[in-house]
């Protein structure tokens, strides 16, 4: 004989419904339900902010080598571009989410870092 998960009365083993309080024998809540990790508000548009942090560094860090300033703050770009995208990419890996906006968002901020400092050394020193 089995039992009501709802009410508790005895029911067939073949009953589809409670007799007594007419709930669905499956209706049970499942133990081993896979849970999906789904990311907060602000953590969606990460992987984009690091993508586009590389774009930037590698479209205006060799164009303003030429001011001391304007490398400073292409170098801090490319360094805030790096954190975001391996920041990303650890989250979105343990998340189960996709990480190939992250990869790309921290190889064109370290291309983007590498050719500001480039063209900085070679015309300076």
């Amino acid at each position: 004989m089995a039992f009501c998960t709802n009410c508790g009365s005895e029911m067939p083993e073949d009953a589809v419904f409670c007799s007594n309080c007419g709930k669905a024998v499956n209706d049970a809540p499942k133990e081993n339900a896979a849970t999906t990790i789904q990311p907060q508000a602000g953590e969606k548009n990460t992987a984009l902010t690091g993508l586009v942090l590389g774009i930037v560094t590698i479209i205006v860090g060799p164009f303003a080598a030429a001011y001391v300033f304007t490398v400073f703050v292409s170098v801090m770009t490319g360094i805030a571009g790096i954190i975001v995208s391996a920041a990303a990419l650890s989250r979105n890996k343990k998340a189960g989410q996709p990480i190939r906006m992250a990869i790309w968002g921290l190889i064109l901020s370290i291309i983007g870092l590498v050719l500001t400092i480039y063209v900085f050394i070679s015309m300076y020193l």
